[in-house]
């Protein structure tokens, strides 16, 4: 949780990927840090099926994606892209990312 506490001090825009499994404790209280916070990022979870039962108190504490189910690396990218487009200025969208 530190790298995601020094990227959302050095970056104007990312995406965070939080894995529930890894650190549950630590995850709920860095979203919950975030949901109280004047910035907060757009935030995606990914579970095992098990903790589908979260998803909604997740959401309600700022992730904007909940997954429970296997998802294949190029949809997790463009999942994070698609977020990471409305998080940045739009001056700055047409060079930081790939169409």
């Amino acid at each position: 949780m530190n790298d995601l506490d020094l990227a959302s001090t050095e970056f104007s825009a990312f995406v965070p990927v939080l894995c529930l499994e890894a650190a549950p404790a630590e995850c709920l209280h860095w979203l919950s840090q975030q949901f109280a916070s004047d910035r907060s990022w757009h935030t995606v979870v990914i579970a095992s099926p098990d903790l589908s039962d979260l998803e909604f108190p997740i959401r309600e504490a700022g992730a904007i994606a909940f997954v429970s189910d296997e998802i294949a690396g190029n949809s997790l990218a463009r999942l994070c892209q698609r977020w990471l487009r409305i998080s940045l200025p739009l001056r700055t969208v047409s060079r930081e990312l790939p169409p």
